[in-house]
């Protein structure tokens, strides 16, 4: 295990100089010239230095452990998520907990028993909403005693005065433009989106004002019901289909097949999430991707400035739009 003393002796400094540069909440008498910082930086990185957070945070009553409240949904985006949490806390060297559920009284419970130890952080993908006005209330009694939370995708506004709870979003404003600049492209002139129970019933609305912006019309359909959409591609229209999220462009592929319909010439349909099953499939769905394990890994480090001390801010991660068959002309797909 590589000690300070170890770094010191690699660079011939003081063992204070090279605690000072390490410790990510310096006294501000503690000054490090600049470049110095950065030598021994990049030397802790090349030994495999990894600090001994325990001494440090039992002075202060406290444990170096972040809790990670995570929905309780077996998908790609909550692994992903899972996966670059994990990543860059052990590059931090704090140890993570992790707890899964789906409702408000689940989410107080981890934060107020795991209390009792000082906890570090909190990095939660928040409850149902049906009680945000409870959740808004215990968040600011949290902070207020001193906790440091990071909300991933979570899109109420929160008040200006919380400095010690952050948002970390995907910009599902930009995922839905993407999806509209494409299927404009391919000279779609019918527009349609697609769900089957409306819980992204935000992220259809914002395509279709994207769409009846560009003078396009959009209907919004339920699933198993695409009759319109049937007729629509029978009167010669070239159809966009934006669908809520991946599952159901799957389910609306098997529709359409009753129809002896084929996406991807005449009829094309985009998803959003990019599930594994997106690029596996045989028709091969388009679909929004939202890099979520990078979201992990950018919420640790926001969480961990927010711990030290730093200002931190809200801030939305832009997805990109992975293209195949069922969207894309020949050759622009994988």
């Amino acid at each position: 295990m590589v000690k300070l003393t170890d770094i010191a002796r690699e660079l011939n400094l003081d063992v204070s100089v090279i605690s000072r540069a390490l410790n990510p909440n310096p006294d501000k008498h503690a000054v490090v010239r600049q470049e110095t910082r950065e030598l021994i930086l990049r030397t802790a990185h090349r030994m495999g230095y990894r600090p001994n957070r325990y001494a440090s945070y039992l002075k202060r009553g406290k444990m170096p452990t972040l809790l990670c409240f995570l929905p309780d949904r077996a998908d790609r985006l909550i692994a992903d998520l899972a996966f670059g949490i994990s990543e860059e806390a052990l590059t931090e060297g704090f140890p993570v907990s992790f707890f899964i559920g789906n409702d408000m009284e689940k989410f107080i419970d981890v934060l107020q028993h795991p209390a009792k130890i000082g906890h570090a952080g909190v990095i939660s993908y928040p409850p149902d909403k049906r009680d945000e006005p409870y959740l808004l209330q215990f968040l600011e009694n949290y902070a207020q005693n001193g906790g440091r939370a990071l909300l991933v995708n979570y899109y109420t506004t929160l008040p200006q005065h919380w400095s010690s709870v952050v948002r970390l979003n995907q910009d599902e404003e930009a995922g839905v433009a993407l999806v509209a600049a494409h299927l404009l492209e391919q000279r779609c002139d019918r527009f349609f989106t697609v769900a089957e129970d409306d819980w992204c019933d935000s992220r259809l609305q914002a395509f279709r004002r994207q769409v009846e912006a560009a003078g396009c019309p959009c209907t919004h359909l339920r699933l198993p019901d695409i009759t319109e959409m049937s007729i629509a591609r029978e009167q010669g229209h070239t159809i966009g289909v934006f669908a809520e999220h991946d599952f159901c462009a799957l389910n609306l592929f098997r529709e359409l097949h009753n129809y002896g319909i084929t996406p991807g010439d005449t009829l094309k349909v985009v998803g959003y999430d990019d599930q594994l099953f997106a690029a596996e499939t045989h028709l091969g769905l388009s679909s929004v991707h939202p890099p979520t394990r990078n979201q992990g890994r950018r919420a640790v480090r926001k969480l961990l400035h927010l711990i030290n001390g730093k200002a931190e801010s809200d801030e939305w991660i832009k997805p990109e739009l992975k293209l195949r068959r069922s969207s894309a002309p020949p050759g622009r797909h994988p």
